[in-house]
This record gives structure tokens, sequence and C-alpha cells, in this order.
């Protein structure tokens, strides 16, 4: 609970397994290259949960990253980060990606943001397979995310909306959703009706 970073790596190996951070300013930050395993990891109450650059990697699978007041993690200049499964949430942005960082987040739930779940900038890649990045938890948005500078999300089999027409790149780049292939709904049939519709979200 510390009064501005929690843990400050450069250059660094780290274990970092089910520890809980608490920061003014972040909960990790990486001020260069470093191996970080940080699995199972609770951060909580910082302006950012992760704030990492300089071509570190970071295996925050199953981490909990919540009430961060700007972003839950910030990824820049080469950083990759592993947060399959985790559970993020934040005051702001959920998960930004930047210039060559790369964020897996597949089967990670990323909701409550006020402004995207999920944004890639500058040349980022955000891979969201399986994952719910809704920010209304009830409904999809195309706000729930955001690309700009011919950045990559790839949220295949995902919940969320989508800012651009999906599988088509553009200037700001490309959301890769492919072809939903499975799914279901639910319909109560009322006695001696002859058809009835199940809304079932496919094409």
């Amino acid at each position: 609970n510390c009064s501005s970073v929690a843990v400050s790596v450069q250059n660094a190996i780290i274990d970092l397994t089910a520890a809980e951070l608490q920061g003014n300013y972040a909960g990790l930050i990486t001020l260069s290259g470093g191996v970080i395993n940080a699995h199972s990891v609770k951060i909580s109450g910082c302006d950012y949960g992760i704030n990492s650059g300089g071509a570190v990697v970071i295996n925050a699978e199953e981490a909990v990253i919540q009430n961060n007041r700007i972003v839950g993690i910030l990824a820049n200049s080469g950083a990759s980060i592993n947060a399959k499964r985790a559970n993020i949430n934040s005051n702001a942005v959920g998960v930004i990606s930047s210039r060559g960082a790369v964020v897996d987040v597949s089967n990670a739930n990323i909701n409550l943001s006020t402004s995207q779940s999920i944004s890639a900038q500058i040349g980022g890649t955000i891979i969201a397979d399986a994952t719910n990045y809704r920010k209304d938890t009830a409904s999809d948005s195309n706000v729930d995310m955001s690309l700009s500078g011919y950045s990559t999300i790839i949220a295949t089999n995902s919940i969320g909306g989508v800012s651009q027409k999906s599988d088509v790149p553009t200037e700001k780049g490309i959301v890769v959703k492919g072809i939903k292939s499975k799914s279901s709904g639910t319909v109560v049939i009322p006695q001696n009706t002859t058809s009835i519709t199940v809304s079932h979200g496919l094409g």
C-alpha cells in the first residue's frame, strides 16, 4: 500500500505470484526490460494497475486488476503481457496496447470502464479471444473498443462491440472477429402457437 509505486522493475527477474499491490500512481511499473511472473496478482486502487514498456515480458494470468483510476493495463514499446483469464476493471480504460506491444487477454473479463474496455494504438496488438470486453455488461457497443495508428485487435469468439467493420483493414487498423458459427437463445412458447422466433445472434 505505497504512496507512489508498489513495484518498479528495471532489467530484473521478479516473482510476484499472488502478490497484492496498491500504489497511488501504479501497482507495477517497468522502466526497461525484465521478466515478471505475476500469476494471480491482485492490483487495486492505482492510477495505473500495470504500466509497462521497454520489451518487458509479464505473465499476469488470472490477475485481478480492479478499481484503478486511469488504465488497468498499459503496455508500450514492445512489452509482452499475458493476462489470460484476468478480471479487469478501471475507471477509464481497461487495457491499452501501444507502440508494438502485445497484450493477450483471452478468456478475460474486462468490464465497467467509463471509456473503452480495450484500446490498441500506434501499432499495438490486443488478443481477446473468448473475452467479455463489454463496457456495459448487458449489451454490445461500438465504444467497447478503439483502434488507431494501424493497430490490431483479435476478438474471435468474444463478447463486445466493434468500433469499425470487422475483418476489414483501415488506416486505424483491423478488428478480427471471424465468423460466429455457434450461438443459442431461449424463448417461451405459448400454448397453441404455430410459429415462434428464437433470437440467437447469428447472421
